[in-house]
């Protein structure tokens, strides 16, 4: 025998029991769970009777386990439907079909255990005895498949019923699993018909019984009858709840009204509901109304809480009535409505307060029904448009406006009632009004909307801006009469300006003209007052020089210093009389980069002895310019000088000529200088650059003043720059200098290009 599937189909038959009876406790009993024990009960009773078949020792005890076992056989499939019914709550449109299949499957089972209709004999297998099949097995397995293929379909049913993703979607797929695993195990009845199937039914039996357990574990199966719903009802309602007998005593009562009232359950059973209520019951609430089984509702009431604090509540009441027809008794129900009064009294005076605002605005404040009516008039708006209130209640909003604005009002009126759409609704704009003597004015419109149970409705606030507009209109004429006479002002302060500037300039000129003539004057007449004696000084000296020479050790060098002396006056006659000359050049078309190299020779012998380095930068196709070549040779020795002398360790001299375009016109490049460059003028520039120690920026402005010289005595005249610049002037053109950022002075020089290569001629002082 095999002793090991005896234990097995015991030991799930214990476990069918065990779990069974688990999910009856979890569920208190419901029916649900009551039915899943009885289908447990039924399949552990049937394992619990073939594992002792299988044990059997002999034929007769063998046989007798296995009618014993027919008890419950029957009853499994009627057991599973009926559950499935109850479970899936689909009992009542079949519970014929389930009361048929109990009485077929008690009369199966009787007629099995007492005849051998069914199990005519054993078979003796490997495993041990097991039931040999008989003539009604055809109507027995017809029966027991026909009632599984039922719970089947039951299942099948919810399944496709059910929203898929739902909680009910979710266990008629699990049930519908949890059945189709049971089926498995009517492979068992093979070997009733002499078939050696081993017979495992029980695994599959093991887990569906699992799965179903687990499905009324996690779904709560519950049974929803009218005792169990009116219990839960009670317990989760908000309101309290009282039934009172016909001698007005409380019989039950509800959490809601024990938390309600402070009072426990227990101490409101028995007690008159008379004591519970300030004001008068019977006066609120007639019981004539009552009896005829009318249902009386919220009538605000006041109760008394246990700790002697009034409550307002609302009290709806209805009557019970017994089998018969007769009045048993009376249900109150208590709504805590304080929070409800607090929020009454709150509108109301919300409501008085916006009253008094809208009364005593100044502002038109009206509102309109959904058909453009007026429904809502203060005493601004009578106050804007002249109606009283009689007049303007009822009618449509275009009384307040011009008549050639009608016909677009209605159209965006109709427009927002469709689509709940306003072009000017939350907006501010401005329209206009017309009063009740047709006057027309301008206002400020503001729209807002809001809905009630009858529909939508707008409100208006509308400003008079007819002052606002004729100030607007004020300040605006007004800014512009300032405006204009801003700009007067500042045209006629900058004539001033300009004049003023003018006029320092021919001032600062004259000075200038005068200083230079005086000057010059003064340098003539004392050039030509000295120059004869000097040059007889400087022939006696020569003289003595000669014939002297071995009357004393001194003599010598007392007549070379008298011979530099002489020759240093004579450079400074020199200077005078360049400084006083003719203001007349001879200007002839020529070559600036040759006459820039002619003057680099002249000063050589000045560069090799102070280490100067020279670097130059000459446009190969300059322009031509009209220039005295003797003069320019002069002012750029002049300038080659000074720079060698800013660099008495050695440096570089950089000459760089261009030709440009200048930009806009100048008003003089050098000091109290005056141009003649307009813009668009193409020009030829020449830069001299040094690396020497610069000029400070208080003697920038004087470096073309006759006789100011930054160098030691003896080592200049100051008159180098003031020539160099009237020779400038002469060729009609400018100078400047500065500071590099980069250390030494530039000096630049602006002459105007020649394109016309065969003139030349002589030009005056102002170059003309």
């Amino acid at each position: 025998m095999d002793q090991p599937l005896a234990a097995a189909t015991s030991l799930t038959a214990f476990a069918a029991f065990g779990l069974a009876l688990a999910v009856v406790i979890r569920e208190r009993a419901s029916v649900v769970s009551l039915l899943f024990l009885l289908m447990s009960a039924t399949i552990g009773w049937w394992l619990f009777a073939f594992s002792h078949m299988y044990g059997a020792a002999d034929v007769d005890m063998a046989l007798w386990w296995a009618k014993t076992a027919y008890l419950t056989i029957p009853l499994i499939p009627v057991a599973v439907s009926h559950f499935a019914a109850v479970s899936l709550g689909m009992y009542r449109e079949n519970r014929v079909i389930l009361w048929l299949g109990w009485f077929l499957a008690v009369s199966f089972a009787s007629a099995i255990v007492s005849t051998d209709a069914l199990i005519g004999g054993l078979y003796q297998y490997r495993w041990g005895y097991y039931p040999r099949y008989g003539w009604l097995s055809v109507s027995y397995l017809t029966f027991f498949f026909g009632m599984l293929v039922m719970s089947l379909r039951l299942y099948w049913v919810e399944y496709r019923q059910a929203r898929p993703g739902t909680a009910r979607w979710q266990r008629s797929r699990t049930f519908l699993g949890a059945f189709g695993i049971l089926y498995l195990g009517t492979w068992d009845y093979l070997a009733k018909f002499g078939l050696p199937a081993y017979p495992f039914g029980y695994v599959p039996v093991l887990i569906f019984l699992g799965l179903v357990a687990r499905a009324i574990w996690r779904y709560r199966l519950v049974d929803l009858t009218p005792q169990f719903a009116t219990s839960q009802i009670l317990e989760t309602m908000n309101g309290g709840v009282l039934v009172v007998d016909m001698e007005g005593d409380v019989r039950v009562a509800n959490r809601a009204v024990s938390e309600l009232l402070g009072y426990s359950p227990a101490e409101l059973i028995g007690q008159p509901i008379t004591r519970l209520f300030e004001t008068s019951l019977e006066r609120a609430m007639p019981m004539a109304h009552l009896t005829e089984q009318a249902i009386i509702r919220d009538r605000e009431m006041v109760c008394r809480t246990k700790p002697g604090e009034p409550v307002d509540v609302s009290v709806s009441a209805a009557t019970i009535m017994d089998p018969r027809g007769t009045r048993a008794g009376t249900v109150y129900v208590l709504l805590d409505i304080t929070e409800r009064k607090l929020i009454q009294h709150a509108l109301r005076t919300s409501e008085e307060r916006l009253r008094a605002v809208v009364e005593s605005a100044q502002d038109a404040i009206i509102s309109a029904d959904h058909a453009g009516n007026m429904i809502a008039w203060n005493k601004g708006a009578e106050a804007m448009f002249g109606y009283a209130p009689q007049e303007a209640l009822g009618q449509p909003l275009t009384l307040l406006m011009p008549q050639r604005f009608h016909e677009a009002h209605q159209q965006g009126f109709n427009r927002f009632l469709k689509t709940g759409e306003a072009r000017v609704m939350g907006r501010t704009i401005e329209l206009a009004g017309q009063r009740k003597n047709g006057m027309e004015f301008p206002l400020e419109l503001s729209l807002a909307s809001w809905m009630t149970q009858e529909g939508r409705f707008v409100t208006a606030i509308i400003r008079d801006i007819t002052e606002r507009k004729r100030a607007a209109i004020q300040l605006e004429q007004t800014n512009t009469l300032l405006k204009e006479q801003q700009e007067e002002l500042l045209q006629t302060l900058a004539k001033y300006r300009r004049a003023n500037q003018e006029l320092q300039e021919a001032q600062l000129r004259l000075i200038q003209a005068a200083k230079f003539e005086s000057v010059g004057r003064l340098a003539a007449g004392v050039a030509h007052e000295v120059k004869n004696p000097l040059a007889i000084m400087v022939m006696g000296i020569d003289y003595l020089s000669r014939h002297v020479q071995g009357n004393g050790p001194h003599v010598g060098v007392v007549l070379q210093d008298l011979n530099q002396a002489a020759w240093r006056a004579d450079r400074v006659i020199k200077g005078l009389l360049d400084f006083s000359a003719p203001t007349e050049v001879n200007l002839e078309a020529g070559d600036l980069n040759a006459t820039i190299e002619q003057a680099l020779l002249l000063v050589r012998h000045a560069l090799d002895k102070q280490h100067v380095r020279v670097a130059t930068s000459f446009e190969p196709r300059l322009p031509m310019v009209r220039r005295d070549q003797t003069k320019l040779e002069q002012v750029f020795v002049n300038l080659f000088m000074n720079s060698i002398d800013a660099m008495p360790e050695g440096g570089t001299l950089s000459i760089r000529t261009y030709q440009t375009t200048l930009p806009e016109a100048s008003d003089g490049v050098g000091h109290r200088d005056t141009g003649v460059f307009a813009a668009g003028d193409a020009v030829v520039m020449v830069e001299v650059d040094d690396t020497g120690v610069g000029i400070p920026d208080v003697h920038l402005l004087k470096l073309f003043d006759p006789f100011f010289t930054t160098k030691p005595t003896g080592k200049g005249t100051g008159l180098g720059l003031a020539v160099t610049k009237t020779i400038i002037r002469l060729h009609g053109g400018m100078i400047t200098v500065k500071n590099r950022p980069e250390g030494g002075a530039r000096a630049t020089i602006v002459l105007k290009a020649d394109h016309d290569e065969g003139g030349d001629g002589r030009w005056a002082k102002n170059g003309s």
